[in-house]
């Protein structure tokens, strides 16, 4: 009964805590009045409380306390509105957050606000711009940075791409109402910044709620040309993409499977034959994967591949 005790004890402490100190350089921003701010699942995404302080020159930094030997993803804000988050591109970011492996305590290197520490030219590689919402983003997949599906495409297409996730959560591609991608960083970044020369657009499924459907539907085609038409008039002059979405199965987001296939994808396939844009079947590679889409919207890592394996496969004929 005493060994028994101690076992017991032993599985309710806590884990070991370690120190990790953040540093950003905001040299050549300019620096709201709310000041900067960090936020990730390394805070539990407490924006507003997480305020770095500055300490020399353009230097800002915290110190937090986080469980040992988890990785952690985050990102800095110039400001507490989600939309001021940065986005950094390379080798220490993706989709604009960075991760960090905590094995004990440290003191993280001093980075440039928007980019990586490493010397990095975006123009060396053959950037390829993942749109789209929380199924690019990878929501409810575990070490979601390491097994969404443009981090899966990265590995599969190798060092001469960057492929970047630009998925923001909850998204429409329609205009008009609060959750348009078109309102969010992500769109601007990906436009700015990045400058793709491969974007791959996968949304459609938030449109499908009746709250969106109902009063957007008679729009969709001409917000879809827009979009697209915004990315096509980019300096890059990118190949665009469109992935069908994924099945829908039975859920709780008021996402609906009927109107995707019966009015949202025609759509889709309507615009990219007279675009002459590559339609990437998505929603036909993931039937009969129920399983594999745990809350009947989000893949699990297993349905992030089948996605990556068949993007990856249209974008290699090129």
């Amino acid at each position: 009964m005493k060994n028994l005790f101690y076992i017991l004890l032993l599985f309710t402490l806590p884990s070991y805590a370690s120190k990790v100190t953040f540093r950003v350089d905001m040299t050549g921003e300019k620096v709201h009045t709310e000041g900067i701010h960090l936020s990730g699942n390394v805070n539990n995404w407490k924006l507003k409380e997480t305020q770095l302080i500055n300490t020399t020159g353009t230097i800002y930094e915290v110190t937090l306390e986080v469980e040992t030997n988890k990785t952690y993803e985050y990102k800095y804000f110039n400001g507490t509105d989600w939309n001021t988050g940065e986005y950094a591109f390379g080798p220490c970011a993706n989709g604009g957050f960075r991760t960090i492996r905590v094995d004990g305590d440290t003191i993280l290197p001093i980075v440039p606000f928007n980019g990586c520490a490493e010397k990095f030219n975006l123009k060396d590689k053959i950037r390829v711009a993942c749109v789209g919402n929380s199924i690019t983003y990878g929501h409810g997949i575990p070490e979601r940075y390491a097994n969404c599906y443009p981090t899966q495409l990265q590995h599969r297409l190798g060092d001469n791409y960057l492929v970047n996730n630009f998925g923001n959560s909850g998204r429409t591609l329609s205009k008009g109402v609060n959750d348009s991608y078109w309102v969010t960083a992500a769109f601007k970044q990906s436009h700015t910044i990045f400058l793709p020369n491969k974007v791959v657009i996968m949304l459609g499924t938030n449109d499908s709620k009746p709250q969106i459907w109902d009063i957007r539907k008679t729009y969709f085609e001409e917000d879809l040309n827009a979009f697209i038409t915004s990315y096509a008039s980019l300096a890059s002059n990118p190949e665009i993409y469109l992935a069908t979405p994924p099945m829908i199965y039975p859920n709780t987001f008021d996402i609906r499977n009927q109107i995707v296939e019966e009015e949202i994808i025609p759509i889709l396939i309507k615009v990219a034959k007279e675009r002459n844009i590559k339609i990437i079947p998505i929603h036909e590679v993931t039937k009969n994967m129920k399983s594999d889409f745990p809350d009947g919207v989000h893949p699990s890592t297993k349905g992030a591949t089948v996605i990556a394996e068949e993007i990856y496969k249209v974008l290699i004929r090129e």
